[in-house]
């Protein structure tokens, strides 16, 4: 069996929801290539100037052990700078919105109020309220626009667009498209 070597990284209690729901418990990331790169080139920069700033322990309150190769180990080291676990928070709490947003904004498009699409993220990602409360996302979907008509406008117009085409298929009506000047 293969020799594996575990490494922490802090997170904030959405991230590791996030991390250990996509990459599994125990986290591996072997399977996401371009993550892993990412990983091995942190993991080589582990330079001592990049600790000038701490990591905020009550910011990223939880740790995810995250497992890598003994090869990329004795290749790349097994820690992380504090810039390196900063950037690698970044990417998965970006990722993570990303999939909030898309989520709520789908939601809300076909129909559900804010209230109802919100809790239905959380119920489906498993983010309780003391990993990742109500009030912070719905702040961070007002402040990026996630509730605004534009999605439902676009899902009423290819909407429309299907069906004019069946119809149109069918010859009930002309298709707007199709007709000849």
């Amino acid at each position: 069996m293969a020799i594996t070597f575990s490494v922490q990284l802090p997170c904030k209690p959405n991230v590791k929801v996030f991390i250990e729901q996509n990459y599994g418990q125990p986290v591996r990331f072997n399977k996401d290539k371009t993550l892993m790169a990412l990983i091995r080139t942190l993991l080589e920069r582990n330079d001592s100037r990049l600790n000038w700033r701490p990591i905020n322990r009550s910011i990223f309150s939880d740790t995810v052990t995250f497992y890598i190769s003994e090869y990329d180990f004795r290749q790349y080291g097994g820690s992380l700078s504090h810039q390196a676990i900063m950037d690698l928070n970044r990417l998965f709490d970006s990722r993570a919105k990303a999939l909030m947003r898309s989520w709520c904004s789908a939601q809300y498009a076909f129909g559900k109020s804010k209230f109802e699409s919100i809790r239905a993220f959380q119920d489906k990602f498993g983010f309780t309220e003391d990993v990742w409360s109500f009030e912070t996302i719905k702040k961070d979907c007002q402040r990026n626009n996630v509730f605004a008509n534009e999605a439902k406008k676009l899902m009423e117009n290819e909407f429309h667009k299907i069906i004019v085409a069946q119809l149109s298929r069918f010859r009930d009506i002309n298709n707007p498209s199709h007709t000849t000047q």
